[in-house]
């Protein structure tokens, strides 16, 4: 087998790698709850810990076949071929939303789902039941999954990095900075085709982003290139040049490596995702002693949630009982140490969790933090400065930070629109110096054809003449 079909397959083993290695399932003294997750993204003691606790309804053992995939695409392609059942599966929004249409969930029935419907932010709930798409916005998201983690998406960036100047923390609370000459070739972005073109829209509409009048104005430029823009051909092409442009001023796209790269110092800005963010300033500080800072910027960024969802057919009992488990306060916390993002929850555990976790070292060094919009309740964290602007700032959004986050939906029949762009924005052009040289090449190549076949040409002739003289 070739090296290219061997690289082609590579993400269909990652998929699947977890299946072919997972326990005997024809046990008849066990339940099987088969749930698929993306990578590093749960604390392993907990399934552990439910497998132990649990029994079903008829008494038996229960047993978690634990799988994970390493993007949503992937995961998507599996689930629409059908040949792999799950109980349950974590999916980004826009990702629940191509599920749904594909009939493969269930709705969520919350008086068995208690843990998140008692306790879930209702800053979360209601943000995703504004997320509405088909005929007459028939559905809405929070009837169809419950939120796991939700975060932003942000600049990372590392102030002392290079030639950067003292201005780098006024420019990082722009997009615009990503365009900036003075930052060429020190930034790395997300190889994310949703990710990256939420930035090429902000950037390129920020003015109507500025002017529109409340969220749903704002939004409604935010869902440009979407199926219900009757412009969208024009939007994404402005966009697309945008990017274009951001292309050439970038050191390079990045799928998960940002998070290290800033820290080994190979990059002085990442676009990242806010519980990458966490992790990354954590371990700068902690190996290196180098403080990473992260900001959204003032024209807003996108607001992303993960979801738990029920697929049709589930052990829907038992997948109550799972998800029960993992949103009680003790489990979320512990899901919050291990990866890094932010839960849904918002109890006075999860309140005091962050409380201490983010305390001040002393009265003069003393914030007071807002984030009475998620746990709704009116009293402020009081944190230590030093987390602000950095770890704090990436688990909550300020209040008028999170107003400013808008939700991109699924693109719907303009997906392929969508897609075509990114690929154009992907495709590096050749450099002058490397077309003059294929060209050149070419020529030669033409040439030496030219001349072998003169030659052969020539002594076949000169093979005709000397039989025709024997003769």
């Amino acid at each position: 087998m070739g090296l290219k079909k061997v690289l082609l397959m590579i993400p269909t083993m990652l998929i699947l790698s977890p299946a072919l290695f997972s326990c005997n399932q024809n046990d008849p003294n066990v339940t099987y709850l088969r749930v698929l997750n993306s990578e590093d993204y749960i604390d392993p003691s907990i399934i552990t810990e439910f497998e132990n606790q649990t029994r079903d309804e008829n008494g038996k053992r229960v047993k978690v076949i634990y799988e994970t995939f390493d993007t949503m695409e992937n995961m998507y392609n599996t689930l629409k071929t059908g040949k792999t059942k799950y109980d349950l599966v974590c999916a980004s929004d826009y990702m629940v939303q191509k599920l749904v249409n594909l009939n493969l969930l269930e709705k969520i029935d919350y008086s068995k789902l208690t843990t998140y419907d008692e306790n879930a932010s209702n800053f979360i709930r209601t943000r995703l039941e504004e997320i509405r798409w088909g005929k007459d916005d028939e559905y809405n998201l929070d009837d169809y999954c419950a939120c796991y983690m939700w975060g932003s998406l942000g600049l990372l960036y590392n102030p002392t990095f290079a030639n950067f100047r003292e201005d780098i923390h006024e420019d990082m609370k722009s997009w615009d900075s990503l365009w900036n000459s003075k930052y060429v070739k020190t930034i790395a972005i997300k190889d994310s085709m949703r990710d990256t073109y939420a930035i090429g829209l902000i950037h390129s509409f920020k003015d109507a982003l500025s002017e529109a009048q409340g969220e749903l104005a704002r939004q409604e430029i935010f869902d440009y290139g979407g199926e219900k823009d009757n412009d969208a051909k024009a939007h994404v092409k402005t966009i697309q040049n945008d990017l274009i442009k951001l292309r050439n001023n970038i050191f390079g796209f990045e799928v998960d490596s940002g998070k290290e790269d800033i820290v080994t110092e190979k990059i002085g800005i990442d676009t990242a995702w806010s519980g990458d963010a966490v992790k990354a300033i954590h371990n700068a500080e902690e190996d290196k002693n180098l403080m990473l800072y992260y900001s959204i910027p003032k024209e807003g960024s996108n607001l992303w949630f993960d979801c738990w969802t029920l697929q049709k057919g589930a052990k829907s009992d038992l997948a109550y009982k799972f998800l029960d488990f993992l949103f009680t306060p003790t489990n979320a916390i512990k899901n919050m140490d291990e990866i890094g993002y932010t839960s849904s929850i918002a109890t006075n555990e999860i309140k005091n969790y962050f409380q201490e976790k983010y305390k001040a070292d002393s009265v003069n060094t003393e914030e007071e933090y807002d984030t009475s919009y998620f746990f709704e309740d009116g009293t402020k964290l009081k944190v230590d400065k030093k987390y602000i602007g950095r770890q704090m700032s990436a688990q909550f959004p300020t209040k008028e930070e999170a107003d400013s986050l808008m939700v991109m939906k699924d693109y719907g029949k303009n997906n392929d629109l969508i897609l075509k762009m990114w690929e154009e924005v992907k495709h590096e052009a050749l450099p002058t110096w490397a077309i003059v040289l294929f060209v050149i090449e070419i020529a030669l190549i033409a040439t030496a054809i030219t001349v072998v076949i003169t030659l052969r040409i020539r002594n076949k002739n000169r093979r005709k003449e000397r039989k025709t003289r024997l003769s």
